[in-house]
């Protein structure tokens, strides 16, 4: 009896000094993983500046969309290791609205924000840009536009000459205003032209206090047009002429920090990629061991198999 006694309990001891071996498998890894990152990257635990990419047109539902970015903004306030965060333009502007809020994410950021123009940022993508504490832009970038506009197509000439009617009952003489089938009378066209002004005052006052001038300074340069970044520097719009570098160093002296490392936000970073597979395959490979062994002694024991 005392035989057959010791033949039961020693598969069970094989499996628990398995389980055991396994588990120190799966730390044993998890370090040479640390190891292998802390190697290939030595500014892992240098400060981090965010980057937020702000690109193609400025709407809700787009590729610049403001809840996304403003959420974007608020996870780079909440990590610690983030010390500062940089606005990585290239759009034409878009919708007021939109425009507008992620402008104000970015201006009531806590920690010190750099806006970098690439390429283009223009209208709403130069509202947010002076939105930040500083601007970066290529020298030959296309900034400014200042201005706001209203279009629509309109058809009633294509239905005159097809004889097609436009019949319309409106409670007020502006309901139908904007209508592709009646043409603007000079009144509507007043009354439009008063509401883009306000925007348009909107967005040279926000422009005025963002870089610290004057409103009428900012009215005088807000014609609509475009210019280069080397322009706008010479206007008062832009800080430094350069590239993502240059926005780097300038967000450092901000953050008093040197030896910073870059973050996309929205991109899971080199650590969490490297040690979240050595973990799965830790996990894997551990489980794939001690699995192998609990079937392997349930079939030695006679056990129902256990299929998935």
């Amino acid at each position: 009896m005392a035989i057959k006694q010791i033949k039961t309990e020693q598969p069970k001891k094989n499996i628990a000094a398995r389980i055991v071996i396994g588990v120190s498998v799966i730390f044993l890894i998890l370090i040479v993983g640390w190891m292998l990152v802390s190697a290939n990257n030595q500014k892992l635990f240098n400060p981090a500046i965010a980057v937020i990419p702000i690109k193609g047109e400025i709407g809700i539902g787009g590729p610049a969309d403001p809840q996304t970015i403003s959420k974007l903004i608020e996870d780079a306030e909440k990590e610690t290791t983030v010390k500062a965060i940089i606005f990585d333009i290239n759009s034409p502007g878009g919708g007021v609205v939109a425009s507008e809020t992620i402008a104000s994410a970015v201006k009531n950021a806590k920690k010190p924000t750099v806006a970098i123009i690439r390429e283009v940022g223009a209208s709403g993508a130069f509202w947010i840009a002076t939105s930040a504490d500083k601007v970066v832009a290529d020298p030959a970038s296309i900034t400014g536009s200042i201005g706001v506009t209203a279009s629509y197509l309109s058809f009633e000439n294509l239905m005159q000459k097809y004889g097609i009617t436009y019949n319309q009952l409106v409670t007020g003489q502006y309901k139908d205003i904007g209508s592709p089938y009646t043409q603007l009378t000079p009144n509507e066209k007043q009354y439009l032209l008063q509401k883009i002004t306000i925007l348009k005052n909107m967005f040279v006052y926000a422009i005025a206090q963002n870089r610290n001038l004057s409103v009428d300074y900012v009215d005088k340069l807000a014609d609509g047009g475009v210019w280069l970044g080397t322009e706008a520097k010479d206007y008062g719009m832009v800080d430094v002429l350069g590239g993502g570098s240059d926005a780097q160093k300038l967000a450092e002296q901000l953050a008093g920090i040197e030896n910073s490392r870059i973050v996309i936000m929205g991109q899971q970073s080199l650590f969490g990629a490297t040690t979240g597979a050595a973990v799965n395959s830790a996990a894997y490979w551990a489980g794939k061991g001690i699995g192998s062994e609990l079937i392997s002694t349930a079939s030695q024991q006679k056990l129902p198999d256990v299929t998935a």
